[in-house]
């Protein structure tokens, strides 16, 4: 991922950078909604059982994603090897704006942008995810 949805305030960076100094390995919960990551309601009553599934990450992983997630935007236009770039273009969790932005800043030639207006978060527990699978396989084979 690039960037949230929602950016972090900057006190609230400030705070979790902190507590990633003090507190690596202490967790705190992501606050993700599972209704915004599938429209399918069936899988949405199967992950709320499952029990590996869980929302916590350590403060020190989230301002390690949080930082790394800026390197492909300051050098997309490094970019050697080509890229499917599958959009969910209702994403609510991860800013789809910056994977557009990934791929105008990329050399055009290594870019393929497929987006899919409708699809939340989790596009491969999406209704219809069949047709973003296949899209990802036609990529692949290609």
């Amino acid at each position: 991922w690039l960037r949230l949805f929602k950016p972090l305030s900057k006190a609230t960076s400030v705070y979790l950078k902190k507590m990633a100094k003090w507190f690596p390995n202490a967790t705190l919960s992501t606050k993700i909604k599972l209704h915004l990551c599938t429209h399918d309601k069936e899988f949405l009553k199967v992950w709320k059982k499952d029990k590996i599934f869980h929302d916590r990450i350590s403060f020190q992983t989230l301002i390690e994603l949080l930082e790394a997630a800026e390197y492909p935007l300051e050098n997309a236009h490094q970019l050697r090897l080509p890229n499917l770039l599958l959009v969910p273009g209702s994403d609510r969790i991860l800013s789809s704006e910056s994977m557009r932005e990934f791929a105008r800043l990329a050399p055009q030639e290594l870019i393929t942008v497929i987006e899919y207006p409708e699809k939340f978060h989790t596009m491969h527990h999406e209704i219809g995810k069949e047709k973003v699978l296949q899209d990802a396989m036609e990529y692949i084979q290609s």
